[in-house]
This record gives structure tokens, sequence and C-alpha cells, in this order.
């Protein structure tokens, strides 16, 4: 079930529960017991971690950011964003994103119009951005 909300970050709780044939009582009690966290934090905290990884390794815009990541509140993600990481998605991207870039020597590169890859120097690609 994490593996996939961490792959589907739109999804709900009514989908994630008919996913695996479960009530949603069930599921979110079985969550916060086995997590200690619920739905919407868990959800939170997978869309905000792929956010981050998007704002230090690729140049993509924060409103597609913000798309990609499920969002549909613009104000919501940066309200989230900052209470995860203490400053806005812009000052981290600024504060950070050159300095990973700089020490990974990981670069993007658009293959098809709604995917990039992520590739890191020398090597095989880092991973995949299916943009909507």
């Amino acid at each position: 079930m994490i593996f996939y909300m961490e792959n589907n970050l739109t999804c709900s709780l009514p989908k994630l529960a008919g996913t695996f044939n479960l009530s949603e009582g069930y599921l979110s009690r079985y969550l916060r017991k086995e997590t200690g966290k619920t739905f919407a934090q868990l959800l939170c905290e997978f869309r905000m971690r792929r956010a981050e990884k998007m704002l230090l390794h690729t140049d993509f815009s924060i409103e597609k950011i913000v798309e990609t990541v499920g969002y549909t509140d613009k104000s919501r993600f940066y309200r989230n964003f900052k209470a995860m990481y203490g400053v806005s998605p812009v000052k981290y991207r600024k504060e950070r994103g050159e300095l990973v870039r700089k020490n990974t020597g990981i670069y993007t590169r658009k293959i098809q119009r709604h995917m990039t890859v992520q590739f890191e120097a020398g090597r095989n690609f880092v991973s995949v951005f299916q943009l909507k």
C-alpha cells in the first residue's frame, strides 16, 4: 500500500481502499497503526519528498511541480512545503538546488513531451518524471 501511495500521488483514501478491497475505515486505522500517521499525513509527506527531488534535480517551474505531485491548490502546496522544510519552495531551490546539482553530477534531459529522465554523469538514468 505504501508503495502504491508513493507512486500514485493523486490517490485518495476511497480509491486506495477500493484498490485493495478494504473499507476506508479499516484502511485508515491500519495505516495509522502501522505508520503512526494518517492517510493525509502520509500522502502529504510523499508529495513533499517528490517535490523536493524535483526542485533539486530539475528546472521545472514550481507550477509544474505542484501539478505533478498531485496538488490542485498552489497555496496549500506552499504551506505544506514550508511546514516540512522551513522555507518556501523557491528559496529551497535557490539555496540547495545548485549545490546539489554541482555535487552529484545529476542533470535532466527531456526525452518526450511529457516525460523527463534524470541522468547521473557517466551512468544510467536516476529517475523518470512523468508529467501531466
